[in-house]
């Protein structure tokens, strides 16, 4: 088959669909597949599959990656006569042919459930063509079933046209020596015990209920946040201001993902506080690295989580405060967390996601 894939979200540092993307790539390329792959971006691509099978289509015209698909990528994808088509974030090129089977991954709906926490122009795009990316997919991917539940119940989709894909975690990610960690964490200044939790900085994330709940806790642990500037990131950090916690808390930023697995070792906890997620992948990363972890119980995370964490309303300051309390003080719920989430993530592989993807794009 001829599969060309949507690649956009490669041009930076993967983070997000990025780094679903390039997993999902990297286990492509070790698959011994008759297939031709034919990655779609207006720009360059940070990730360069050293395989004769996969063929890079970078665009000429400075345009947004939506509106450069029904120009340049529109010439390209018809001169290369594809078979399938795979948009791993939301939105299709709208006027593919229709000998075209056109796969599309749903990774939330954070555009209808809380547009507020979203940059203007992403929302624009998805209240542009999301709807039509719907209707014109010939399959629909969807990385928990709570997403997938929500498009049957909310857009009327019949459940055989949606199949879940889990994501996968990296190898990368398992638990380290003690002496190795201290060591690694020294670049990044971090010399005392501390609750740790990752993701992008924006509204969506739910930080600043975490440090209200931060500040009003009876700890000595710091706070470290890694991840990197989103949209209105500045209320983060006036918000630290504000509650007087610049010595206590540490914005990390964006961090290569060889050294993310150093972080989540040398956690105390992992809290993950976010308001809504498809999937929650830095739950299942800090489960792999023995983190016993607190989520939030609403969106996919009660799904992903299972019982191997510990949940809160993400609305609830008090709550989150209670459960934070309860653990770090609670040395055998510790360790039965920490085995329980061991074992969790080892049902989640980039191998699986991979195979799974692929047989929808060949329509099996």
């Amino acid at each position: 088959m001829r599969i060309g894939i949507d690649c956009r979200y490669l041009r930076e540092a993967p983070r997000g669909v990025g780094h679903y993307l390039t997993n999902v790539l990297i286990q492509l390329t070790k698959m011994q597949t008759d297939d031709n792959f034919y990655l779609y971006s207006p720009g360059p691509i940070l990730y360069k599959p050293q395989r004769d099978n996969f063929v890079i289509r970078q665009g000429h015209i400075s345009l947004p990656g939506t509106f450069w698909f029904q120009t340049e990528g529109k010439s390209f994808i018809l001169a290369d006569k594809l078979d399938a088509f795979w948009a791993p974030c939301d939105i299709l090129p709208s006027g593919l042919p229709k000998t075209i089977f056109k796969v599309l991954s749903v990774l939330d709906l954070t555009h209808l459930y809380f547009p507020q926490t979203m940059a203007n122009y992403n929302l624009l795009i998805h209240n542009l063509f999301f709807l039509s990316s719907l209707k014109n997919s010939n399959h629909i991917i969807t990385i928990s079933n709570f997403i997938k539940k929500d498009l049957i119940e909310h857009f009327h989709i019949p459940s055989e046209k949606i199949t879940t894909v889990y994501l996968g975690v990296d190898d990368k990610f398992h638990m380290i020596e003690k002496e190795e960690v201290l060591s690694a964490l020294n670049q990044f200044s971090i010399t005392r015990p501390y609750i740790l939790s990752v993701g992008t900085i924006e509204p969506k994330k739910n930080y600043i209920r975490l440090l209200q709940a931060y500040k009003a806790l009876k700890t000595d642990l710091d706070l470290v946040i890694v991840g990197q500037k989103g949209w209105k990131a500045n209320d983060i950090f006036k918000t630290i201001d504000k509650l007087g916690l610049k010595e206590r808390v540490k914005i990390l930023g964006y961090v290569q993902i060889d050294d993310l697995p150093y972080l989540y070792n040398g956690a105390e906890v992992f809290v993950f506080p976010s308001l809504y997620e498809g999937f929650g992948l830095p739950l299942i990363e800090a489960m792999a690295c023995g983190v016993p972890v607190i989520c939030s119980n609403t969106s996919s995370l009660d799904e992903i989580g299972g019982d191997a964490a510990l949940k809160f309303n993400p609305e609830s300051i008090d709550e989150l405060v209670s459960q934070i309390e309860n653990l770090i003080n609670n040395q055998t719920l510790k360790e039965t967390l920490r085995n329980k989430g061991r074992e969790r993530a080892k049902q989640f592989t980039w191998d699986k996601t991979a195979q799974q993807t692929l047989a929808v794009l060949k329509g099996k």
